[in-house]
């Protein structure tokens, strides 16, 4: 797994498990609704957005970033980096 963060390694890695969790859940969604696979979702918080993805299917990309964040421009960087992150793994 590579990360980068500026701040606990630890707590970072607790969180992209947990999200990754639930990408897995959206995942699944897709049968019920027949809404078709989800790739991303923003989540947004009080103090936080996230963007948790899917890269292929063993892999999860994990953005976080401050509230005053825009969350659409930082989702295409997101896809960009999840696109080249493919590419590298598969």
């Amino acid at each position: 797994m590579e990360q980068h963060t500026d701040g606990d390694a630890f707590e970072i890695k607790v969180a992209a498990a947990h999200w990754g969790i639930l990408l897995t859940h959206f995942k699944g969604l897709h049968h019920k609704y027949e809404t078709g696979p989800v790739q991303q979702s923003v989540i947004t918080t009080d103090q936080q957005h996230v963007i948790v993805g899917a890269v292929g299917d063993d892999y999860a990309l994990v953005m976080t970033m401050n509230r005053n964040a825009l969350p659409l421009l930082a989702l295409n960087k997101f896809r960009e980096t999840a696109a080249l992150l493919h590419k590298e793994i598969y």
